[in-house]
């Protein structure tokens, strides 16, 4: 039986993009939660700033209404989430995956444990999970 035209090039692909060892400090690593708690730690110190910051702005010179800013440095709500989706227009989608608003409203029930989930690893600035938003499987179906 030849190979799939389809086949081959994904196969490829994926060897092509898979990294098999990651040399951090002296130790080489190999293992996937290994490599990933590397490469977290290696960003995680180069963006994170713990340093004091010596500008500061003054809101109240800027004439703006006043904000609570309590609320700033919580991570999002299943209520404000699910708000955000009340308001996504039905028949569009926010980004190329294709999921409409309706999506969202229609299977929130099932996917709102999973949306929840990733709004915690954004807040916490957490990207070690997000591998599995592009692992995926692509299947061809015949048309009949």
């Amino acid at each position: 039986m030849p190979a799939c035209p389809y086949h081959l090039p994904a196969c490829h692909r994926s060897r092509k993009n898979h990294i098999t060892k990651l040399r951090a400090d002296d130790a080489v690593l190999s293992r996937d939660e290994q490599m990933a708690n590397a490469v977290f730690d290696h960003f995680d110190s180069i963006f994170c700033y713990k340093g004091e910051y010596l500008n500061h702005i003054k809101l109240e010179e800027l004439d703006l209404p006043p904000l609570q800013v309590v609320h700033l440095d919580h991570c999002f709500s299943e209520e404000e989430i699910w708000q955000a989706i009340v308001e996504m227009p039905t028949d569009k989608a926010p980004g190329p995956d294709g999921f409409t608003g309706l999506f969202y409203r229609m299977a929130w029930p099932i996917i709102k444990g999973d949306i929840f989930r990733s709004f915690q690893a954004l807040w916490s600035l957490d990207g070690r999970s997000f591998f599995l938003v592009n692992h995926a499987y692509m299947v061809l179906l015949r048309k009949k």
